[in-house]
């Protein structure tokens, strides 16, 4: 009789730990799935926030970046003369060309990556100007086939007066910490499309130019001693 006491006692506390078990998880589920459906609200405002946030940061670097660009005169790849001889250049002058771009890397406004690519048109350029005849190096002939027309940093000959204070970006998307957008500008109602493409990359919470589009107008070292050879 005690036995059977015993063992009745040992079911019916088993009994209650397993419902309570039962209850628990129940309701660890209820609260996960609040909690999951409270994040997924969160996130979704978090991510439009982090958007118009990012937006508006890289509007600012982009005015903050093209204002230094416009009152700063820093000739991207300087270039280097003949002893004697002003008008036939020899390569990249490379002592001005790493003053430069001491001063461009502390603006903060560049990702090494973009420095790095600077550095390798620049490379290109010299490699290929130190095999070319005189005939393709006197800078009084015009515009030589290594340099051009246009400011890289727009695509441009033109631009409004104070344009950097008008910038905006257009067509922005935002993946794994990497943007890319058209640059813009407005002058009073009046709309300037110039599709410009520019890529940003955030490092340590802080928007970086990564890459300008009209960088991709310099060719690599073989395509120029193409263009020579033709």
């Amino acid at each position: 009789m005690k036995k059977l006491h015993m063992n009745l006692k040992f079911h019916i506390i088993i009994l209650f730990l397993g419902f309570g078990f039962l209850t628990n998880c129940s309701e660890s589920k209820k609260q996960n799935s609040k909690v999951n459906q409270k994040e997924i609200k969160t996130d979704d405002a978090e991510i439009i926030n982090i958007i118009e946030n990012d937006s508006t940061e890289l509007i600012k670097l982009m005015r903050k970046a093209y204002y230094w660009h416009s009152e700063t005169y820093l000739p991207d790849l300087p270039l280097n003369y003949e002893k004697g001889n002003d008008s036939i250049f020899i390569g990249i002058d490379w002592n001005t060309y790493d003053k430069n771009v001491q001063i461009l890397n502390k603006t903060n406004f560049f990702t090494n990556d973009f420095i790095i690519y600077h550095k390798n048109i620049a490379s290109n350029i010299d490699k290929s100007i130190k095999k070319a005849g005189t005939e393709w190096r006197n800078i009084n002939d015009g515009i030589p086939i290594w340099a051009y027309e246009a400011d890289e940093w727009c695509n441009c000959q033109d631009f409004p007066d104070r344009y950097w204070e008008t910038i905006i970006i257009d067509d922005l998307k935002i993946n794994n910490g990497l943007a890319t957008f058209n640059l813009n500008w407005k002058t009073g109602n009046q709309y300037h499309s110039m599709n410009y493409e520019i890529t940003a990359k955030k490092i340590d919470l802080k928007w970086k130019i990564n890459s300008l589009e009209g960088f991709k107008n310099y060719k690599s070292s073989e395509e120029y001693d193409k263009l020579i050879a033709d």
